[in-house]
């Protein structure tokens, strides 16, 4: 159970935790959850860059805050949320797979993790988490969708030669100020949704706390 769930808490680093896998389940453990990971990267990050021109463009050219950091800020956390409630069945998926070690044998792949989570727990388990998943997601796409263009804004505003005219460095700086801030905003929220899909909770507990 949880024991088991855990036992890879014992390597105290990456890469122990890396030798470990592969010495006890084999150098194909570590591509456990990959064809469910591509499927979530294909699904999530398309409607969520699709989602965020629709969002976008939903604020009319004569409101006050339209084209300001308020509105890139809407339109990230809209594109977010739609995004990762959509996809959240594949990231149920990729997740119960990457934890699921050889001994426990719950799931023998994508499919069969479908098929079981669906017949034990219903439909309502493909949604497990979904609602930190959809506030960590909101809050990521918020911030990173959002922060890279301001992030230009302020390097060019620096005064700095390097940063004055669009290039290698100015997208490498609003790249760094941009991934910092998104990683930072959003990793407690990552860790809750990660719990709440492993152990399984009802779909949108959050909101009825």
């Amino acid at each position: 159970g949880e024991a088991t769930a855990h036992s890879g808490a014992r390597s105290a680093s990456l890469w122990g935790a890396l030798r470990t896998t592969v010495k006890e389940e084999g150098f194909l453990a570590l591509t456990k959850g990959l064809a469910p990971a591509l499927l979530r990267s294909a699904t999530y990050s398309t409607l969520r860059l699709n989602a965020y021109d629709g969002f976008y463009n939903l604020i009319p050219l004569d409101n006050p805050i339209f084209n300001t950091f308020l509105h890139r800020l809407y339109a990230g956390a809209s594109a977010g949320v739609f995004a990762s409630f959509v996809a959240n069945p594949v990231e149920v998926i990729k997740v119960r797979l990457q934890a699921d070690r050889r001994g426990a044998g719950r799931y023998r792949g994508t499919v069969h993790a479908l098929t079981s989570i669906t017949r034990d727990e219903g439909l309502r388990g493909l949604w497990a988490g979904a609602a930190a998943h959809m506030q960590r997601s909101g809050l990521w796409a918020a911030v990173q969708l959002s922060t890279y263009s301001q992030s230009k804004t302020l390097l060019r505003s620096s005064g700095l030669s390097i940063f004055q005219k669009e290039g290698f460095w100015l997208h490498l700086g609003s790249s760094f100020v941009c991934g910092f801030l998104t990683v930072t905003a959003a990793h407690p929220l990552d860790v809750a949704k990660t719990r709440m899909v492993w152990f399984w909770c009802p779909l949108f507990r959050f909101f009825d706390e």
